[in-house]
């Protein structure tokens, strides 16, 4: 079981990046957290970065990377798939095989 807590109302900090809190368990531990961000268009905050769940005992369970509400580097049966890289030069994978690239910034 676990206390949702308000959305994003409290942040940690990890190796110098900082986290908003979205879910804690009962007794205090974290279960999600993510970081958010706003690009040159939109003032919306959206998922951009790393979100980790980690189980009751505060083990990392799974790492997700998010580029603007978009999910990153996704690998389905170990094949690369969809959208590769952060900003730059990114990569799109169908199947494992690359099919086009562009460059990745909002502001660009």
């Amino acid at each position: 079981m676990f206390v949702q807590s308000s959305f994003c109302q409290t942040d940690t900090t990890i190796n110098n990046l900082t986290y908003l809190i979205k879910e804690r368990y009962e007794n205090g531990q974290a279960k999600v957290i993510g970081q958010y961000s706003t690009n040159c268009i939109d003032t919306i905050q959206q998922k951009h970065g790393y979100f980790i769940k980690y189980d009751q005992d505060g083990t990392e369970i799974k790492r997700e990377l998010y580029f603007f509400n978009e999910k990153r580097n996704k690998k389905i049966l170990g094949i690369k798939y969809g959208w590769w890289g952060w900003y730059g030069m990114t990569t799109k994978y169908i199947f494992g095989f690359a099919t086009k690239k562009h460059i990745a910034d909002p502001c660009f």
